[in-house]
């Protein structure tokens, strides 16, 4: 279809279908770090179609807004699917592993050593960042959205990614499934420990406080 909205329109229609597909074959806790797969390896792979890899991007981009509801209140729907045999943090923990993968490649595209010590702020802030989002996987989408955006230079996909955490991040904390207290307490734990190690990233990236002081 040359028209680009519909083009949009047609590929967050076939995710939406795919979703309640994976609903219904038990898989659905699957679906997202799988859309952020392909959300990266379409953005990888975007300059060869851009007329079409673009368009789908942004469909998987938006991925979040369309999974409200919490992994465990979809399983009680289905209550025999084969998910629901498999331990409850399983979803998370692929997640997790992707935005590890992902931090990983954009690594290796600014340095030829994703592992060396100089980047070891850098994967303690990715490690901390995926365990304050453990209550709130869609905050780690919407980040690694973000990131994959500014690897990109697309402001878009950036802003998405900015709308997605303030969103994941609002939902959690007005939803009913915990107390406030512990929302309030799980934010502001996370906001120290992201302030700690700003403040002690100096000292683990020798390399760009050299850089800094010439």
């Amino acid at each position: 279809i040359p028209y680009q909205p519909n083009r949009f329109l047609s590929a967050l229609a076939a995710l939406i279908f795919v979703k309640y597909a994976a609903l219904i074959w038990g898989v659905v806790g699957l679906f997202m770090p799988l859309c952020l797969i392909s959300l990266a390896a379409v953005l990888h792979f975007q300059w060869r179609r851009p007329r079409f890899w673009p368009i789908v991007a942004l469909a998987l981009s938006l991925i979040p807004f369309f999974t409200v509801k919490t992994w465990g209140v979809l399983w009680s729907q289905f209550g025999n699917n084969a998910l629901m045999q498999l331990p409850f943090w399983l979803p998370q923990v692929f997640l997790i592993i992707v935005w590890l993968g992902i931090v990983y490649t954009l690594l290796k595209q600014v340095t030829p050593r994703a592992l060396s010590f100089e980047n070891t702020g850098v994967w303690l802030l990715a490690f901390l960042l995926a365990a304050g989002t453990w209550p709130v996987p869609l905050a780690l989408f919407a980040l690694a959205v973000f990131f994959l955006g500014f690897s990109q230079r697309d402001k878009l996909l950036e802003g998405i990614g900015v709308v997605q955490l303030l969103w994941a991040v609002g939902y959690y904390y007005y939803a009913l499934e915990t107390t406030l207290l512990l929302k309030s307490l799980t934010l502001s734990v996370l906001g120290m420990a992201l302030l700690l190690l700003y403040a002690v990233s100096r000292h683990l990236l020798p390399e760009t406080r050299r850089r800094e002081r010439t």
